[in-house]
């Protein structure tokens, strides 16, 4: 955990590499994204909340759920979770990621990459 951002800060560094897939910018209750992934190659989801509670965290590809997980979202810090999701688990195609928060306040941005570029 780092110390709490401010509302208008990201909650993740930006990445800065070739293997970034999607950088979400913060968002705030719940959300996610759809995305599409080109090939069999793992993939990593990291998610950063803050402000007093939690999110949970789901990666489906094809109806088929590939990482569940929960985030703590501290009120004065910021949690960071993250799973990889290995090549052999995943295909060629639409991957979606979906963040529940426990409350409607609760900040969270999240990027997926591949950790092998």
């Amino acid at each position: 955990m780092t110390s709490g951002a401010a509302a208008d800060e990201p909650l993740l560094p930006d990445p800065d590499h070739p293997g970034v897939i999607v950088y979400t910018p913060v968002r705030t209750g719940d959300g996610g994204y759809v995305s599409f992934v080109g090939g069999n190659w793992p993939v990593t989801l990291t998610v950063a909340c803050t402000d007093d509670g939690s999110v949970d965290v789901t990666f489906t590809q094809f109806d088929v759920v590939l990482a569940d997980f929960t985030v703590e979202c501290p009120a004065d810090a910021v949690g960071i979770g993250a799973e990889v999701i290995p090549e052999e688990e995943l295909d060629f195609g639409t991957i979606v990621v979906a963040v529940d928060a426990s409350s409607e306040t609760i900040r969270w941005q999240s990027h997926l990459t591949d950790p092998d570029v």
